[in-house]
Parts: structure tokens; C-alpha cells; sequence
């Protein structure tokens, strides 16, 4: 299975990222500013590739998608992982804080579910998970 996990540097992401690199998959290790340590964890999975892209650009995931096109001509599985926090009270939160957080972990999945399905829906198959973090619920 080929597999793409975002935000896949570091945390959770890495996590599944090896554990998907363990049973044998294809990975496409993303991030959006570590690339050296997104090179780290490829680097201990046997077949797999890094893609830097920004999840709230709906163009910087299409062609992270195509990455991973080109690379192994399908996309099984999508894991929707990177996202972004900013812990503070609500009344000392800017606008634009706010809109950073609602692009990347509202917006983000959404490109690139929409960017995946359409070569999902070729293959006639294909799983998507999203993650979310607990601090969501606060």
C-alpha cells in the first residue's frame, strides 16, 4: 500500500508514519518546515520520499499529491494529521491567529481528501483517517 501521512516529521504523524514503514508500505513523509527531520524518518523506512507542502494551499497539495503519483502511480491511504495549535484565550486570540488555525486543521484535510479522492475514485478504492487532537476539545 502506498501511504501518505501529513505532518509526518515529528509526533503522532512519525509515529504512523514508521509504523506504516514497519508492515512493509510505501510512505510519503510530509511536512511543512522540518525537512531535515522529515529526511530522518524516511531515512529508516525502506521505501519512501518526503514532500514539503503547505496544507493550507489547496496548489502546494495537489503537487504533493503528484509526488506521490509520480513516485508510485496510486495513493491507498491518507492520514490527515498535521495541524497546528495556539493555546490561548479566546478574547487575547487575533483574527489572524484564529484564520491560521481554522486553514490548516479545517481547511487542510480538505485539500487534500479532495486532491486524493480523485485518484481513490480511479483505483475504485482507498482509506482516509483523520486525526484530531484532544486539545480540540478544550
Amino acid at each position: 500500500m502506498v501511504c501518505l501521512v501529513t505532518g509526518s516529521s515529528r509526533g503522532l504523524g512519525k509515529e504512523a508514519a514508521l509504523a506504516f514503514g514497519r508492515r512493509g508500505h510505501q510512505v510519503m513523509v510530509h511536512c511543512l518546515k522540518r525537512a531535515d527531520e522529515a529526511e530522518q524518518v524516511a531515512s529508516a523506512i525502506h521505501d519512501s520520499a518526503t514532500a514539503v507542502a503547505d496544507v493550507r494551499d489547496c496548489t502546494s497539495v495537489k503537487k504533493c499529491i503528484d509526488q506521490v503519483i509520480d513516485k508510485w502511480g496510486r495513493i491507498d491511504v491518507l492520514v490527515n494529521n498535521a495541524g497546528v495549535a495556539k493555546e490561548s484565550l479566546l478574547i487575547k486570540t487575533s483574527e489572524g491567529e484564529f484564520n491560521t488555525v481554522i486553514d490548516a486543521n479545517l481547511k487542510g484535510p480538505f485539500h487534500f481528501i479532495r486532491a486524493a479522492a480523485r485518484h481513490m475514485m480511479k483505483q475504485r478504492g482507498g482509506h482516509i483517517i483523520n486525526i484530531s487532537s484532544y486539545a480540540g476539545l478544550k
